[in-house]
Order: structure tokens, then C-alpha cells, then sequence
């Protein structure tokens, strides 16, 4: 599915921006998706948005590091982004990723401050807490979540990532703090 779809977006960084990220988020080919996202940023280096696609690509891929990059840079070539919470957002799950989670919290907080009403910088917050062992202060943020946004589901969320033990850390302490499916 992944090389099809690829081949089909052509040589649009735009179109291939939005087929990589699906195929990582849907058909978990996250070999395709990073080739994907790679051959759009060589389209169009400068592309803020090529490259908050790339950033997520890579943390859907468990590559925090590089996906911290990515954002960064992205953050400099928009510093007015209307998407700068989604970047921000993308910078706490990276750390999330990697362990990090006092930075994680930075961020994440940060983000749910620009886009109260964007769940996964809450998720973030969530899952850090939890895994802080910080329990109250998770079920807490999870009903700030549910109030910010009522309709926010778990769903197959931890499956988008490539690692499964970091998957499950993140499953986990959602469901710690009473979220489930």
C-alpha cells in the first residue's frame, strides 16, 4: 500500500507530506512514510509544513531526537505558524518518546496553553504525570482533557507508534488516570 500510495502523490511535497503521515498512522508502514516524507522535504526544503510532517512522521517512528529537530526548525522558518501549539505539541511528545518526562511536561503544558482544545498536548501531560507516579495530578489533567475536550477518545492512539513498550507507557498511563477506549 505505502510504495503505491507514494508513487501515485508524484513529486507534490504537499501530497506526499499527508501520504506519509497516513501511511504511518493507518498502515503502520513506517519505512514507506519516513521514504515519503523524506523525498518531500528534498521537494521543498523550506516547507514549514513539510517538515511538522516530517517531525511527526518521526515520532510516530519513535525517533525523538530527529523529530525535536525537525520541529525546531520548522518553529524558526514560521515563527507565527498558526500550527505553533501543534509543533510545540510535537516537541512534548518527542520527549514523552525519549523518556524525558519533566520536559515533557514544559512542553506539553506550553501547548495546551496555545490549543487548549487540541487533546494530544493534554495526552502528553496525562501520560507524564502517570508516569511520574503522580496519580491525582494525572486524573486531574484527564478531566481538564474531558472538559477542554468532551468528545476526545483514546482509541487505537498507542498503536500509531512504531515502539511497543513505549506504546504501552502511553496506553498505560492514559489509562491510569481513568481514560480507556
Amino acid at each position: 500500500m505505502g510504495a503505491r500510495a507514494l508513487t501515485a502523490a508524484g513529486d507534490d511535497p504537499a501530497t506526499l507530506r499527508l501520504a506519509s503521515h497516513a501511511i504511518v498512522a493507518l498502515a503502520r508502514d513506517f519505512d514507506a512514510g519516513l521514504a515519503g516524507i523524506d523525498r518531500a522535504q528534498a521537494l521543498n526544503p523550506n516547507s514549514a509544513q513539510v517538515i511538522v510532517g516530517a517531525a511527526w512522521v518521526h515520532n510516530y517512528a519513535c525517533l525523538p531526537e530527529a523529530a525535536i529537530q525537525l520541529f525546531r526548525r520548522a518553529m524558526r522558518l514560521s515563527p507565527r505558524d498558526p500550527e505553533m501549539a501543534h509543533m510545540i505539541c510535537g516537541i512534548a511528545m518527542a520527549h514523552l518518546i525519549a523518556g524525558e518526562l519533566e520536559e515533557a511536561l514544559v512542553w506539553a503544558r506550553r501547548s495546551t496553553r496555545e490549543a487548549p482544545a487540541w487533546a494530544t498536548g493534554h495526552r502528553v501531560i496525562i501520560t507524564a504525570l502517570s508516569q511520574l507516579g503522580r496519580k491525582a495530578e494525572a486524573c486531574e489533567a484527564a478531566a481538564a482533557m474531558l472538559r477542554a475536550v468532551p468528545h476526545a477518545r483514546i482509541g487505537a492512539l498507542p498503536l500509531i507508534y512504531r515502539d511497543a513498550v513505549f506504546a504501552e507507557r502511553y496506553r498505560s498511563g492514559l489509562a491510569e488516570a481513568g481514560l480507556s477506549h
